[in-house]
């Protein structure tokens, strides 16, 4: 018997959106989020350290890849050092079933670092990749 209240969220169906614009990857990495720690001593707590919440030392990283098409248009090159006015929104879909609604990641504050297009090589007959890696401030789940 299937129980569909607690399904899950499959990895493979999502949308990107840059600029307020759709566009196709096949691929995202590094979509985390870590809280800076800073650990001291305070006199009359003897028990161990006092653990507070500091400032972010670094910005997350966010991986996008995407196969080449002929003739496809789908992703501009963006420029390393260009600023991301607009959130960068990343829209999962639904379950398999088609039931709950998508997740919604907004990536704020983010500007691309690397731009990179994968290995050409004559002698395979590889997919030809192409990677962007954007760095963030913030990843908000709305």
């Amino acid at each position: 018997m299937e129980h569909r209240n607690n399904l899950l969220y499959t990895n493979n169906q999502f949308e990107v959106y840059i600029e307020n614009k759709r566009y196709r990857f096949s691929k995202i990495t590094n979509m985390q989020q870590e809280a800076e720690l800073e650990e001291f001593s305070i006199g009359g707590i003897n028990y161990g350290p006092y653990i507070a919440r500091g400032p972010a030392k670094k910005a997350g990283r966010l991986i996008l890849e995407r196969g080449v098409a002929v003739g496809d248009k789908d992703v501009p090159v963006f420029v390393p050092g260009y600023y991301l006015e607009d959130p960068v929104e990343i829209v999962v879909k639904r379950s398999a079933y088609g039931e709950g609604s998508p997740r919604i990641y907004s990536i704020v504050g983010a500007t691309v670092v690397k731009w990179e297009l994968g290995e050409l090589n004559a002698s395979a007959s590889e997919i030809l990749i192409q990677k962007m890696e954007i760095a963030y401030e913030q990843m908000v789940l709305e």
